[in-house]
């Protein structure tokens, strides 16, 4: 069977801003979606656990910046301590070469020279189902 080769989006379409407290509502819907497409949870009790997390924390201190298209947050990333601590995309996004465009910005506009997504320290009872870049 022959899969659809998905559309390559146009990076001139999209900008990586910095997290505005406004955002947090699209910001979390993308992480909800991106965790449902690419984590396998052992209950839907355990990602609601998760979830309810997520609602506190403070994305302005994890120095999240969004990517940005058609007025709307498409994925963002967390750089912190040169590290790259999150990046998800939103449905629709993933495989489409965006996290190729905020993992070079990470590096040259923070200096990130680590990458540590999916840290089970936070999420002990997630297992990766398939790779989001």
């Amino acid at each position: 069977m022959e899969h659809a080769q998905q559309s390559q989006p146009s990076n001139m379409n999209f900008h990586i801003k910095k997290f505005e407290k406004r955002q947090f509502g699209p910001t979390a819907q993308v992480w909800e979606r991106s965790v449902l497409d690419t984590h396998h949870f052992p209950s839907q009790k355990n990602f609601n656990a998760v979830k309810t997390i997520l609602q506190k924390i403070n994305f302005g201190e994890l120095n999240v910046h969004c990517l940005v298209g058609n007025y709307k947050v498409n994925g963002f990333i967390s750089i912190v301590d040169r590290k790259i601590e999150m990046l998800f995309l939103g449905a629709g996004y993933i495989g489409m070469g965006l996290g190729k465009k905020l993992l070079p910005w990470a590096f040259s506009e923070h200096a990130a020279c680590r990458v540590d997504v999916n840290g089970q320290m936070y999420m002990p009872s997630i297992s990766i189902k398939k790779q989001a870049l």
